[in-house]
């Protein structure tokens, strides 16, 4: 009996323990994530981009989050404030429901203007399906 507790306290130390280390490998550490921008995707061009107009900030990561259906996400970049800009290749697909993984924003003035998406089309005409971009602050 005292073995088993000991065990259990154990693996329950563990687990508690790597829990700070994963959320930071994540990208979520101790900010918080705020909705940048949504863009209905219709699969008429073979890209699109999702204006910030609110949540003007400075954001140390981004994510993207996709609802109703599945999209091939070739490539994003993001346009900062200052004209810099910063591209990630993603080449995947993210099914309903799914999110990219969180990108870091490299250099101290991240502030953003935009996020353009590139996306596969073929077999996805006559559908629709909404990106949402986060950035962590």
């Amino acid at each position: 009996m005292v073995k088993r507790i000991i065990i259990v306290s154990f693996l329950l130390a563990s687990f508690l323990g790597s829990q700070p280390l994963m959320a930071q490998q994540e990208g979520t550490g101790t900010g918080k994530w705020e909705l940048l921008g949504v863009r209905t995707v219709q699969f008429t061009s073979d890209r699109d981009a999702i204006p910030v107009t609110n949540n003007k900030g400075i954001y140390r990561s981004i994510k993207l989050k996709v609802f109703n259906g599945n999209i091939k996400i070739y490539r994003f970049v993001v346009f900062f404030d200052d004209g810099r800009s910063q591209e990630f290749a993603i080449n995947h697909v993210i099914h309903k429901g799914g999110v990219t993984r969180a990108k870091e924003l490299k250099g101290n003035t991240r502030s953003i203007n935009k996020i353009e998406i590139w996306y596969g089309t073929k077999g996805f005409t006559g559908r629709t399906v909404n990106i949402q971009a986060w950035g962590l602050n």
